[in-house]
């Protein structure tokens, strides 16, 4: 090694040493600033979360990955004055229960009996969810619905970091070395800056962790641990029980196996037919367009309500634009393309069940165009699919302009 390759090794070893103490000096005074004021202490920990993430390997240009990462804090700090994190039925009572038990031991207690009861995977989401975020709020002593945030956020940086390495596996004799690094780059940068991502993080809700347990069990199975896989796979499924769903999504659009994807997508149609008619079916459809554009950017309340979100589904609109059109004039990127559209037809077919069951048990009409339940949300596991096939485009594109 020459002494130049040296010294720069030394110095990056130094530095990243140094990031590390000041990581730990910080985590220290937010946990003593927590104990004194909460909301003090959860802005300052958000904020370290910048740090913290430029510690981790991430494989990608480390200029995309601050930038990402200081935009995510930025609209983290924005949602923690901003948006209320209790924001219906659902996180009302997973809030309530921060409330209701004075220990974590008196909710352990409770959790196991409800399990005992109904078992693993028909246990209320309540409980199940409650084992995951009771001991952090216990352990801080923490009061604020919106401290989930910090909670969230972790979740969100490690979504982020195990599904890059997860592409780094799959899509690695697919790509050139270039194509590779821009892909990466982009899918972290787009992924920390997603609205729906930070949105969502903001709310005491179960989508999250169950995103989270879904894309650890894709990364597990990628690194052929499948004892480990099919644990994370229990987890995921009793915290959402279509979580199998969109971890076979990941699969197919990761591996391209789009002839598999087809035959997967004729039996999700039959189900649908069989559970909502062929209503159900023809509903899938505008599903799918939900699934990429929801809130609706037509809608002038969004803009104002929801704006960065709503704006969103314009970004997309541009990425499925040059998606086109790499699939016009770019034969080998035409199996991925495939996957994804059957991948969002699959995962239409889900959500249109969901909307179904949500509407029957509310005894309410399922009619043509009924959605049933909230997209928004629901569509949260596949922005993973739709960014990565954006980060896909833009590092494969291929336009041939001929001039006569």
């Amino acid at each position: 090694m020459e002494t130049s390759d040296f010294k720069k090794q030394y110095k990056s070893k130094n530095l990243m040493v140094l990031f590390f103490i000041i990581f730990l000096l910080l985590i220290s005074v937010s946990y003593f600033l927590i104990i004194t004021n909460e909301t003090l202490g959860i802005i300052l920990s958000i904020s370290i979360l910048i740090v913290m993430t430029m510690l981790l390997k991430w494989n990608a240009d480390i200029r995309f990955v601050f930038f990402g990462i200081s935009i995510f804090v930025i609209m983290k700090l924005y949602g923690f004055f901003n948006i209320n994190p209790i924001t219906g039925p659902d996180s009302e009572k997973y809030f309530g229960q921060v409330e209701q038990f004075n220990s974590f031991s008196a909710f352990i207690k409770y959790a196991i009996e409800d399990i005992q009861q109904y078992g693993i995977m028909d246990v209320s989401s309540y409980t199940f969810f409650g084992l995951f975020y009771m001991p952090y709020y216990f352990i801080l002593n923490l009061s604020l619905p919106q401290s989930i945030a910090l909670f969230n956020s972790l979740a969100i940086i490690s979504i982020i970091l195990f599904w890059n390495k997860t592409n780094i596996y799959y899509f690695k004799d697919n790509l050139t070395k270039s194509q590779m690094n821009i892909f990466l780059s982009l899918l972290v940068l787009f992924l920390f800056i997603s609205p729906s991502m930070s949105y969502w993080s903001s709310a005491f809700l179960k989508d999250i962790l169950s995103l989270f347990l879904g894309v650890l069990a894709f990364f597990s199975f990628s690194k052929k641990k499948y004892i480990i896989t099919i644990f994370l796979l229990i987890l995921a499924i009793a915290l959402r029980p279509y979580a199998i769903v969109f971890i076979g999504c990941f699969w197919i659009i990761s591996t391209q196996r789009y002839k598999l994807a087809f035959w997967l997508s004729i039996v999700a149609s039959i189900f649908v037919v069989y559970i909502a008619g062929f209503t159900g079916l023809v509903n899938s459809f505008p599903t799918m367009l939900r699934i990429l554009t929801i809130p609706n950017p037509f809608s002038l309340s969004n803009w104002e309500n929801l704006f960065f979100p709503t704006a969103e589904g314009l970004i997309i609109f541009i990425g499925l634009s040059l998606a086109f059109l790499n699939f016009i004039s770019n034969p080998q990127t035409r199996k991925f393309y495939y996957s994804f559209v059957l991948c969002l037809f699959i995962y239409s077919c889900t959500l249109t069940l969901v909307g179904h069951t949500a509407l029957l048990s509310r005894d309410l009409e399922y009619g043509l165009l009924s959605a049933g339940d909230d997209m928004f949300r629901k569509k949260l596991p596949f922005m993973l699919v739709i960014y990565t096939m954006i980060a896909y485009t833009i590092s494969t594109f291929k336009i041939r302009l001929r001039l006569k």
